[in-house]
C-alpha cells in the first residue's frame, strides 16, 4: 500500500537537510550549557562548510521563542510552539526540515510567515492572518519585544508527520526566512 511508505516518499520529496550541525568551540563541555556553541562567527562557520567537499549547500538556522496573540476576541496570548524556525540566506530549502507541502497560499518572502497546518488548526489561523508574536525572556538580558507578521502560507513538514499533537509537540508553530530575522529578529530574539 502507498501509506506504508508515504513518510519516506514526504522525506525524499522535501529533500530534508542530510545534516543540521550546531558548532561549539574546541574542548566545549557540555555541562557549561549551550550559550558559546551560539555566540560564535556564525557567517565563517557557514562560509567553512559551503567549501566543504560535498556540500551543496550550507545555511544558518534558528529558533524563535514567542507568544502568539492571534487578535480573536477572547484568545489572548497562546504559546507558540517553540515559536519561529528561521532558515538563513543561502538555505537550499525554505524550513529546516525540507521544502514543505504548502496546503494554502505560498512560501514567505521578506517578514511573512507560514504556519503549520497543525498549528493553524489548533490557534485557528489562516493565510491573510495577522499574528502579533511576543518574545520570551531568554536569561538576563533586555526583555524581548514584539513583531507583527502575516501568514502568507499554511505548510507540512516531515516533522509533522510525528504521532503526537502539536500541544504535546510544541512546535515550532511558524516558519519563517533570513528577511523575517533582518526585520524582527532583534525584538523576537533566537
Amino acid at each position: 500500500r502507498q501509506t506504508a511508505t508515504a513518510f519516506d516518499r514526504f522525506v525524499d520529496r522535501a529533500e530534508v537537510p542530510d545534516r543540521n550541525l550546531i558548532i561549539c568551540p574546541p574542548d566545549h563541555q557540555l555541562a557549561e550549557g549551550p550559550e558559546a556553541c551560539f555566540t560564535r562567527d556564525v557567517a565563517e562557520d557557514v562560509r567553512t562548510m559551503r567549501g566543504l567537499p560535498g556540500v551543496a549547500a550550507a545555511a544558518t538556522f534558528g529558533f524563535h521563542q514567542a507568544l502568539v496573540d492571534t487578535g480573536r476576541d477572547g484568545a489572548g496570548e497562546q504559546p507558540a510552539g517553540l515559536g519561529v524556525s528561521t532558515v538563513g540566506a543561502g538555505a537550499a530549502t525554505p524550513t529546516y526540515a525540507g521544502d514543505p507541502i504548502v496546503l494554502d497560499g505560498r512560501v514567505p518572502a521578506a517578514d511573512e510567515l507560514m504556519v503549520t497546518d497543525a498549528a493553524a488548526r489548533s490557534l485557528g489561523l489562516a493565510v491573510g492572518d495577522r499574528v502579533r508574536l511576543r518574545g520570551v525572556p531568554l536569561g538576563t538580558g533586555s526583555p524581548p519585544g514584539t513583531a507583527t507578521s502575516t501568514v502568507v502560507g499554511v505548510v507540512r513538514t516531515p516533522a509533522e508527520l510525528l504521532p503526537v499533537t502539536f500541544e504535546s509537540a510544541g512546535g515550532p508553530a511558524f516558519h519563517a526566512r533570513a528577511g523575517w530575522v533582518a526585520a524582527h529578529g532583534a525584538a523576537i530574539p533566537g
